[in-house]
């Protein structure tokens, strides 16, 4: 597949793009080369292959191990504030 400088310049006419004749000529060199690497991807031969359902292998993905921790009760946090109804923290 190619384009044309002027389908480009279209394009970015279509999408309210302003583009000087620099930009346009940098656009059409990195468009080029980025058709071309998706043609070199036709190439590639990937009739054998298994599709893969995650990119994560998950025998290599470990977790951590869940540790139980000691939590404070409202209780204790209670006792540092001035002010207090029942478990709420009065800030006004």
């Amino acid at each position: 597949m190619k384009i044309d400088k002027k389908e480009l310049e279209n394009l970015a006419i279509s999408l309210h793009f302003k583009l000087d004749n620099n930009q346009l000529n940098c656009l059409y060199k990195e468009s080029e080369d980025l058709l071309n690497d998706l043609e070199h991807l036709d190439t590639l031969q990937v009739g054998n292959l298994q599709p893969m359902h995650y990119p994560i292998n998950h025998s290599m993905n470990t977790l951590r191990e869940d540790i139980a921790v000691k939590v404070n009760s409202p209780e204790d946090y209670l006792k540092n504030a001035k002010h207090s109804i029942g478990k709420y923290v009065i800030t006004k």
